[in-house]
């Protein structure tokens, strides 16, 4: 699938992700893509890149302006960053929501994503669509991850 980038890769809003330095240190990270090129149901958004041993504990969303669609969202393969690569995205996070939303992960999937191992290496998190999204300036989404690491890396 063709990977398209949010503004936590590119342009000059790039960023570092929230770090957290202690075992049960809980930080928040909010992603805010303004949908500026079309997004097609054969893309995947790359919109976050997680650091080694983290777990997440809160995921929510909320978009503003945007069309009628289901989106997913979860784990990416390949290298966080790299647009070049074909690159699949899973639903473990959330799985076809209707981007009317707000929405949040239910409280089993966040256990479920809190018990999921981790390899050591940074993690992406992406978000398909089971409808094309146009771009246009006013078309929002906001994402609010919050993080942990449960176990030393």
């Amino acid at each position: 699938m063709p990977t398209r980038q949010s503004t936590f890769f590119t342009g000059s809003s790039r960023r570092v992700e929230p770090e957290v330095t202690a075992v049960g240190e809980v930080v928040t990270a909010i992603i805010a893509h303004n949908v500026t090129a079309d997004i097609t149901t054969a893309d995947v958004l790359e919109l976050f890149r997680m650091g080694p041993g983290m777990k997440i504990i809160g995921f929510d969303f909320v978009t503003e302006n945007m069309p009628a669609a289901n989106v997913s969202f979860g784990f990416m393969t390949g290298t966080p960053g790299d647009a070049v690569s074909a690159r699949t995205c899973g639903t473990e996070i959330m799985g076809a929501t209707a981007v009317a939303g707000p929405a949040s992960a239910t409280l089993l999937t966040l256990a479920k994503l809190a018990a999921r191992p981790t390899n050591g290496d940074y993690v992406s998190i992406g978000m398909t669509t089971s409808a094309s999204i146009t771009a246009a300036a006013n078309r929002w989404i906001y994402i609010r991850i919050q993080y942990t690491m449960l176990n030393p890396a």
